[in-house]
């Protein structure tokens, strides 16, 4: 069974993270003809709307072929505007590549998707650029990388290994005792230090001219292909899954993307309480239904209705508050003769792609928000409404999206009545520092609640937004 990297990439938006993505899969034979964004035929660019305007909107998958295993590219948006989109990924890396646009620098955004890889604790490639143009200085770039990420950045492409090396060497006391044994480190060595974030490999080029890209395909097949990624596990495990994006097909088929993180999965298999009718593995626009798929793999599960983005199946999902959330909340403004509960049956279909959307009702008034996070998310907006839907959409003017947390500690008390029983459940809530979201923990013996309701109510704190007493805000810290 072939090993299985899933690789996303990352950028500022107009780095070039499509046009690279273009040069590995033509690089490697997955592709045999360069697409370009400027004439809209960029292979993993399929929307009509992403190919119009000449952005990633939407994560697509690639499969790239290495020397002993695949890659799983993951291209993500570039705009800030959709950058949710881009945190959802990263729950399913393995390893990343950060490019770098050379005339442009390091930008904010760029160190912003840094500080976030380094937080989800995922490898990282750094891919420079457009170098081909001109008064670009390596060295100088080299230098601005190293001090807004880590001295652990090294240029792989220095004029000779032994350079390389000796720079390698000053990153970790095992690789300095290697170096000095033996005068160089070796490629196990090497693979060992990058996978364990010890040190993040640095190339040159430019995407569109396809320079330094066998370099770095080579430096890939070397320190990619012989790991065996952190979560595989073997086929008899128990099945485990994370699901990082929901999605429409042009037929209007709900699309369930997950990573398998343990055991296998098969067609006529049950997931959570529903049945799998069709596994599609996708390289594109395009896919392929496969039978069974085993732990490592990125696979398409249509009709599924009752999953979601962020949900462990088989596990307890981690409670993480996104670091991208919109600032702004619109109403919407929809054509009178549209009923409001079918509008928000639509907005609430679209709010299960992109959960930062918050897509909220209020009774008072009549009228439905979305939380958004700008001008160009808006225009997405109303654009795939009208072309998905055939609904004409205007938003108003944006106004804050405000949040409420506490002050001391309290005991919230909530009741339930399923299926004609009766359940009282007591969350104590206590402040937490500014920015750091929520977090859940039990302290309630298994002897007093049994470990299937303690799940059961954690799973649902987890799973949705909590509303304040103040201004019906959501609750954070």
């Amino acid at each position: 069974m072939k090993q299985k990297m899933v690789v996303g990439i990352l950028a500022h938006v107009d780095a070039g993270k499509t046009t690279l993505s273009e040069s590995l899969l033509f690089e490697t034979g997955a592709i045999r003809k360069l697409g370009r964004v400027d004439t809209q035929n960029a292979f993993l660019d399929t929307d009509s709307v992403e190919r119009r305007r000449g952005i990633t909107i939407y994560t697509k998958n690639a499969r790239i072929p290495l020397t002993n295993g695949e890659i799983i590219l993951i291209d993500t948006p570039g705009h800030v505007d959709f950058s949710a989109e881009t945190e959802r990924a990263l729950s399913v890396l393995d390893a990343a590549i950060l490019l770098i646009s050379a005339p442009a620098g390091i930008q904010s955004h760029t160190k912003t998707l840094w500080k976030l890889l380094q937080s989800h604790g995922i490898p990282v490639f750094l891919f420079v650029n457009k170098m081909d143009m001109p008064s670009i200085d390596q060295k100088q770039l080299l230098t601005q990388i190293q001090s807004s990420f880590s001295e652990k950045c090294i240029s792989f492409q220095e004029s000779s290994a032994e350079i390389r090396d000796e720079n390698i060497a000053t990153c970790e006391e095992s690789l300095m005792e290697e170096y000095l044994s033996n005068g160089s480190i070796s490629t196990e060595s090497l693979h060992n230090a990058i996978l364990g974030r010890q040190i993040y490999p640095v190339f040159f080029g430019s995407a569109l001219k396809m320079q330094g890209i066998t370099e770095f395909v080579n430096a890939l097949n070397k320190y990619l292909s012989t790991h065996k990624p952190q979560n595989m596990a073997e086929k008899t495990d128990p099945f485990q899954g994370c699901i990082y994006k929901i999605s429409r097909d042009q037929n209007g088929n709900r699309l369930t993307f997950m990573k398998i993180l343990a055991g296998s999965l098969q067609v006529k298999g049950i997931l959570g309480e529903e049945k799998v009718n069709e596994i599609r593995i996708y390289n594109g626009e395009k896919y392929e239904s496969i039978k069974e798929a085993f732990a490592g793999d990125i696979v398409c599960i249509p009709g599924l209705k009752n999953t979601r983005n962020g949900q462990i199946i088989g596990g307890i999902a981690l409670s993480s508050t996104p670091y991208f959330t919109p600032a702004l909340s619109y109403a919407v403004s929809y054509p009178q003769e549209i009923d409001k509960n079918r509008m928000l049956q639509i907005l609430k279909e679209l709010e299960e792609e992109d959960p930062s959307l918050n897509v909220e009702y209020k009774e008072q008034t009549g009228e439905l928000f979305v939380s958004l996070m700008g001008d160009v998310q808006t225009e997405i907006l109303a654009d795939t409404l009208l072309r998905r839907y055939e609904i004409p959409v205007s938003f108003s003017e944006g106004k804050v999206c405000y949040k409420e947390t506490i002050d001391s500690t309290v005991i919230g008390v909530g009741h339930f009545e399923p299926l004609r029983h009766y359940a009282e459940v007591h969350i104590k809530m206590e402040p937490l520092e500014t920015g750091s979201g929520l977090e859940f923990a039990t302290q309630v013996s298994e002897d007093l609640l049994d470990k299937n309701w303690q799940r059961l109510v954690y799973t649902h704190l987890c799973e949705r937004e909590h509303r304040g007493v103040l201004l019906g805000a959501p609750i954070t810290d």
